[in-house]
């Protein structure tokens, strides 16, 4: 019986390090696809990232789009996933180069911003987006609503892919004691709504037995003169991150601007309930009272309240740990390699 000949997959992104959300969200797609679909597509990944000292950084950046701009007719397709200024600024470039050699282009855009970042460019530069990378052959973004907006501006497909991470198997167990350990991991900034969680615990710390640990940049030093329940434990590398939700019971997250969090879905790999704003990006993920506690940005009533319902409730801490258990493999890499393998096939036939 004849082989199959494997399609040939351009991969064209950023990738760490820096470690960062979009650059992990690239790589964990592109080593899902070696591990797993090794015998059906012959992938080339080209790096994007200028990984170079700053006086060089331009030179460095033109030389890597290059290679992608000339590795395009040697394609079957091709699937350009990058941050906001790569995608505007090279994807015209790219887009025609696919138009001329008839392959077909995939793009994906993470974050969650994309839709006021298009919105601030000049009206000139909204119209060449629009005739030609948002003219791409599917175009992929990470919500819902970010997907009706571009939707209206492209003649082709616009599709939802999720932020995800690599499935992790932990089985689910009910908790014998009260969660006690909160958890907040990002940058210690006003638009993460970390002054919110440093106001609203020392007063519950003192009335329970609770303590919170927070990792991320803290330039401003917000933790400085904090509760003694209150531990800032620095900069967290990404390679620590499931051992520290995994010693935490609750994930907080009170941020006003979010995407997809890339955290919360790490936490839901651990059934890890957690505490978040209900910003309609975070309300793709986690469903009030079935696998957290949604609650609205700067309300630092109600964030006291879900920490104390959700640290002296036990029963309701358990079936929230349950529900992820189920839901979580659709906020899985694998999940959404799948589907994104079906659209490269579905492309290439056509």
């Amino acid at each position: 019986m004849k082989k199959t000949p494997r399609i040939k997959l351009l991969y064209l992104a950023t990738f760490p390090p820096p470690e960062g959300g979009q650059r992990l969200i690239f790589h964990y797609l592109y080593q899902d696809l070696l591990n797993r679909y090794q015998d059906q597509l012959d992938i080339r990944k080209i790096d994007l990232s200028a990984k170079t000292a700053r006086r060089f950084y331009i030179l460095h950046l033109v030389w890597r789009f290059l290679k992608g701009l000339v590795a395009i007719p040697r394609s079957d397709v091709v699937l350009f996933q990058a941050p906001y200024n790569y995608i505007h600024f090279m994807g015209p470039f790219y887009y025609l180069m696919c138009r001329a050699m008839g392959k077909p282009l995939i793009t994906r855009r993470s974050a969650g911003n994309n839709i006021e970042l298009f919105q601030k460019q000049p009206r000139w530069f909204q119209k060449l987006l629009v005739a030609t990378i948002l003219n791409a052959d599917l175009s992929c973004f990470e919500t819902h609503y970010e997907v009706e907006f571009f939707q209206k501006l492209s003649r082709h497909r616009v599709r939802f892919i999720s932020n995800n991470r690599p499935f992790i198997t932990h089985k689910w167990r009910p908790i014998e004691q009260a969660p006690k350990k909160f958890l907040f991991l990002g940058d210690l900034i006003t638009r993460k709504g970390v002054h919110h969680l440093l106001a609203v615990f020392p007063k519950l710390a003192n009335r329970y037995n609770i303590q919170l640990t927070l990792y991320g940049k803290d330039e401003s030093q917000m933790v400085s003169k904090s509760h003694p329940a209150i531990r800032y434990g620095g900069i967290l590398p990404h390679e620590k991150v499931p051992e520290v939700l995994a010693e935490n019971d609750v994930l907080v997250l009170p941020s006003y601007q979010e995407g997809i969090p890339g955290v919360i879905i790490e936490a839901f790999m651990l059934n890890k309930p957690v505490i978040a704003t209900n910003l309609p990006s975070i309300q793709q993920i986690v469903k009030d009272r079935s696998t957290g506690i949604l609650i609205p940005p700067g309300d630092e009533e109600q964030l006291a309240s879900a920490i104390e319902e959700i640290h002296t409730d036990r029963e309701l801490y358990n079936q929230l740990s349950k529900n992820i258990s189920t839901f979580k493999h659709q906020l899985s890499t694998e999940y959404w390699t799948d589907i994104l393998v079906q659209e490269i096939k579905a492309l290439v036939k056509r």
